[in-house]
This record gives structure tokens, sequence and C-alpha cells, in this order.
């Protein structure tokens, strides 16, 4: 059986930041972002929500949070995609983005699309 991947027409408009959001199946999504690197939403220096990252979803944000700030490592978190979904950022050793977001909250499984 072979699935065809449409666009998700809910994706929110974000000022500055082009792309699609390309729906796989029930239970993911592909975002393809465009734009200019540094993006509008850059806090700083490797500090772009925008630029090339993978993301997954996290059982809880604030415990995901109170791990990295145990094991000393480094992130920065932001809301500018969306008031109500933090996101936190880390790097891993190679230096690849990493997008950790409570899982759930975002229009990734098609369960949450409808809202």
């Amino acid at each position: 059986m072979h699935e065809r991947l449409e666009a998700d027409n809910g994706r929110p408009t974000i000022p500055g930041i082009p792309g699609f959001w390309i729906n796989v199946g029930e239970v993911g999504q592909l975002h393809l972002i465009g734009g200019s690197i540094p993006s509008a939403l850059a806090r700083g220096p490797g500090q772009d929500p925008a630029a090339p990252h993978v993301a997954l979803g996290v059982e809880s944000v604030a415990e995901t949070k109170a791990e990295l700030e145990r094991l000393g490592v480094p992130y920065w978190t932001t809301r500018a995609a969306n008031p109500e979904l933090e996101q936190v950022f880390v790097n891993d050793p190679c230096g690849n983005m990493i997008e950790l977001h409570q899982a759930g909250s975002c229009r990734c499984t098609l369960a949450n699309r409808s809202r």
C-alpha cells in the first residue's frame, strides 16, 4: 500500500518563514522551510529555529529541561512559532540541531491536525 504525501493546509503563517508541512501518514510530518538564514526568528548565532534540524516530541518539556540542566547540556528555548508551544533546542556532539517539544502539542499527528 502506498500512502500519498499531502501538504498540511493548516500550517500557520509564520512571517518571513515560507514553507510547507507535508503529512506523513497519521503519525508524522516533514517540514520544508525556506527563506534566508538567519531568519527573522533567530535570537543570535546558532539560535535560529528555522535553521535545519530534526524535531522530536518528549513526554515532558519541563522534565526534559531539568534533565538537560542536571547534565550540564546547553540549550535554548523559544515560543516564536507558536506562543502555546515551547520548543527546546540542543546540539548533538556533531553539531546537529535538535528540537524537543511537548508530544501531542503539534500538528504532527493526524489526531491533532483537526484542531
